[in-house]
Formats: C-alpha cells, sequence, structure tokens
C-alpha cells in the first residue's frame, strides 16, 4: 500500500520588478510579479524525497523549480492555480 508524499514551498519576488518563475521538466513559465508569492505543492505516490532532492536554481529574474520523478507540482498564486 503506497502512499501520496506532498511537499510544499514558498517562492517570493522580493524584487521590485517581475520575474519569471519556471516549472521543469514540465517547460511551465510564469511571470511573478513584485511582492508575489507563489506556492508550490509537489505530490506523489511513488516519490522519494528521502532519496531524491527538488532542485531549486536562482538567476537573475529567474526562479527555477525541477520536479523529481513521479512527481506532479501543482503552483499558486493568491489561492487560485496557475
Amino acid at each position: 500500500m503506497s502512499h501520496e508524499k506532498t511537499v510544499t514551498l514558498h517562492f517570493t519576488n522580493s524584487l521590485n520588478h517581475s520575474i519569471q518563475f519556471h516549472l521543469e521538466p514540465w517547460g511551465e513559465v510564469y511571470d511573478m510579479p513584485a511582492g508575489a508569492t507563489y506556492i508550490a505543492i509537489v505530490r506523489g505516490e511513488e516519490c522519494d524525497f528521502e532519496h531524491q532532492a527538488l532542485e531549486i536554481e536562482y538567476a537573475q529574474d529567474i526562479i527555477t523549480l525541477y520536479g523529481i520523478t513521479g512527481s506532479v507540482v501543482t503552483v499558486f498564486h493568491n489561492g487560485q492555480e496557475l
């Protein structure tokens, strides 16, 4: 019997201009306004969070979240799914 595992991550754009939020490997790109907080919920029955790490990359004006094998990632802003 497997159990769904969940990890919740909060990302805040503390800059005074918009940046991009990338979700990989799905290739999704979202504009992230100044001051915005995005919440990413990572779920999966087969996710092995103990042996696989979620990877977060920060670059100039870009945040990239890399999902792990078997995961489904949902991103929210102000309670709305993006």
